[in-house]
C-alpha cells in the first residue's frame, strides 16, 4: 500500500471524496470503471497519491445474482488508508444522497 495515504484518518478520506465529487471531475452519470479512473487520476495530479483500486469478480450463482447485465456483473472501487470508496454504489437507489460511500476493507 502506498505509505503517503496511510496517514489520512477515516474524516479526511471523506473529506478527499467530497472534494473530488465537488469538482469538474466528478460525473454522476459514470459507472464504477469511469467513475474510478477518474478518481484516482484527480487524486494522483491533485494530491501527489495513487489510491489502490480492489475489483470484484462476477458472483457464482449469475441465476441468483445476475445483475445490470443479467450475466452477473463485476465491480470496481478505490481503496486509501483501507477504507472502500465508491461512487456508484446507490446507483439504482432512488433516494441517493451523491456522495460517496465509504466501507472499511
Amino acid at each position: 500500500m502506498n505509505k503517503s495515504i496511510d496517514i489520512l484518518n477515516k474524516q479526511q478520506i471523506v473529506d478527499l471524496s467530497n472534494e473530488f465529487v465537488s469538482s469538474d471531475k466528478f460525473n454522476s452519470s459514470d459507472d464504477c470503471k469511469n467513475s474510478v479512473l477518474s478518481f484516482v487520476n484527480w487524486v494522483k495530479n491533485n494530491k501527489g497519491f495513487e489510491p489502490d483500486v480492489m475489483l470484484l469478480a462476477p458472483p457464482k450463482d449469475i441465476k441468483k445474482f445476475p445483475g445490470k447485465s443479467e450475466y452477473g456483473d463485476s465491480h470496481i472501487f478505490s481503496i486509501i488508508g483501507g477504507y472502500g470508496i465508491d461512487f456508484t454504489a446507490k446507483q439504482f437507489d432512488s433516494n441517493a444522497d451523491g456522495k460517496a460511500d465509504m466501507v472499511a476493507c
